[in-house]
């Protein structure tokens, strides 16, 4: 989000776990630079320049069909004629339907090469999330080591064939509280 606000690249954000009307309110928290709990906290000013930067992000979700990559990437196509958006923004994989066979590590392949392609051809910048599986010290509170790209769930093809691959780690203590701080990892920066 800051990248969209601070270069003013338009993005179209495709996330399937917060409803439209969440993503706004932490997109505000965000931009306003503090939490807010309800609008009586935002200056009128404060919601001048959220409404100002939110022209640059783009909300698709639709909670009433399950998304193919085919169907977010159509849909991504109209976006860039129509408002001219530059990133795309897919968080997770695991919401999205794609065809399937017995090889997950074929088949993520199979979606990291579409939206590579997707990529070069509009000439856009797309990012996907996609989780760690569990680590398998997850009993053990405060011990939780720090994920990296052949730990994303499902195949060794997303540090394989990516050509970045960021972690953004945040800890739990022994108390199961998570830490303030996030740590932000760059696994892989293919050189292009």
């Amino acid at each position: 989000m800051n990248m969209a606000k601070n270069s003013g690249i338009k993005t179209l954000f495709c996330s399937f776990e917060n409803t439209p009307n969440q993503l706004k309110k932490k997109w505000c928290q965000t931009l306003i630079g503090r939490p807010t709990i309800n609008a009586n906290e935002q200056t009128i000013e404060d919601v001048r320049n959220v409404k100002e930067d939110l022209k640059n992000f783009y909300i698709m979700q639709d909670y009433t069909t399950t998304l193919t990559l085919d169907n977010i990437l159509e849909m991504a196509e109209q976006a860039i004629i129509q408002y001219g958006i530059k990133c795309l923004f897919i968080d997770p994989l695991n919401k999205i339907s794609y065809t399937k066979t017995n090889n997950q590590t074929e088949d993520i392949g199979s979606v990291l090469n579409k939206l590579t392609a997707f990529a070069k051809k509009h000439k856009i910048l797309v990012f996907l999330v996609a989780h760690p599986t569990k680590p398998e010290n997850r009993g053990k509170l405060g011990t939780q080591d720090v994920p990296n790209g052949f730990d994303i769930a499902g195949s060794a093809n997303f540090l394989n064939m990516s050509d970045v691959v960021i972690t953004v780690h945040r800890k739990q203590n022994e108390y199961g509280e998570k830490s303030k701080s996030v740590r932000i990892l760059i696994s892989k920066v293919r050189d292009t």
